[in-house]
């Protein structure tokens, strides 16, 4: 769900490619960029991730997509490599996603 985000962000002009097609942003763009995955897409997550604080989640992910290799830590920003704008997951059709607060 974070590459569906990523996409509409580089897309809109807010995020921008670099000559590798990689996006390099702040910790503090990316993290609102998890924070906002989690927003959008979080009644779909299984139980664990949707009852971990903020910091918690940000860390659990953050971990998963280095260890994937698609993020990488360079100094104060974080460079998101071309594959993670690739994968695009999706719920099932009638899937509203939003917050549990919301539904």
């Amino acid at each position: 769900m974070c590459g569906q985000l990523l996409r509409e962000k580089v897309d809109s002009g807010e995020y921008e490619l670099q000559n590798n097609e990689s996006v390099r942003i702040s910790r503090e763009a990316f993290r609102g960029l998890l924070e906002e995955c989690r927003k959008r897409f979080g009644t779909g997550f299984i139980n664990t991730y949707r009852e971990m604080v903020t910091e918690e989640f940000y860390q659990e992910i953050f971990a998963y997509l280095t260890e994937l290799e698609l993020v990488e830590e360079q100094r104060e920003d974080i460079l998101i490599k071309p594959a993670l704008g690739r994968v695009i997951g999706r719920y099932p059709e009638g899937f509203s996603g939003g917050s549990e607060n919301e539904q």
